[in-house]
């Protein structure tokens, strides 16, 4: 057995699934408990040398996002799950949880860490840049992760299709066989077409 398919197998042997599962869903209930501080942080600002404490539209808005970050912790805990017990991934629940939950709140945090005084307020800039951080890395991972989907699929939709016509190109003696091989480019043709579109679609 090569040293590829042990270290392949041991990431996918029981143990390592579920140490991995434990840290990320350690890390969505550190995630929680840190908007909810950071939320409360907000709240209770008071105002300083500088800057006055954060208006009502910053607050309601962080806490508009903060609830719906919460209410989709079960459902990604579920697809967390899906995703390393049984390689299932939906790439539409994690780019809409991105776009919809935490781009809004790295955006609101990042406003909130403009506007703060640094001696008055560490704590807060500690949590509001933690998450920030946080919400960068997971747009970060999957853009990375659509990338290598996309490349893996246009990579074994040129391999089909360029074996496809060399197989093609071999002379033949009979002219079914060059039929048979005409109409298996066409179709390889057509199932590369249909894979970019989706791939394009996709993206």
């Amino acid at each position: 057995m090569s040293c590829s398919k042990k270290i392949e197998d041991f990431y996918n042997s029981s143990l390592i699934k579920w140490i991995r599962f434990i840290f990320f869903l350690g890390l969505n209930i550190l995630n929680i408990v840190f908007v909810w501080l950071l939320f409360y942080s907000v709240a209770v600002a008071k105002e300083g040398l500088v800057f006055g404490n954060p208006g009502n539209l910053i607050k309601y808005s962080l806490l508009s996002f903060i609830i719906l970050d919460t209410l989709s912790f079960p459902s990604e805990v579920y697809f967390d799950w899906q995703e390393i017990m049984n390689k299932f991934e939906d790439d539409a629940y994690r780019a809409a949880t991105i776009w919809l939950s935490e781009f809004p709140q790295m955006v609101i945090n990042c406003v909130i860490v403009a506007c703060r005084e640094e001696a008055n307020s560490n704590f807060l800039l500690v949590k509001a840049s933690v998450i920030a951080l946080a919400a960068i890395m997971r747009i970060l991972v999957f853009i990375l992760k659509r990338c290598i989907k996309v490349c893996d699929e246009c990579i074994s939709c040129f391999l089909r299709l360029l074996d496809c016509v060399c197989y093609c190109l071999v002379p033949s003696s009979s002219s079914l066989s060059h039929r048979l091989r005409g109409m298996q480019l066409a179709v390889s043709i057509s199932r590369c077409l249909t894979t970019f579109w989706n791939v394009y679609m996709s993206i």
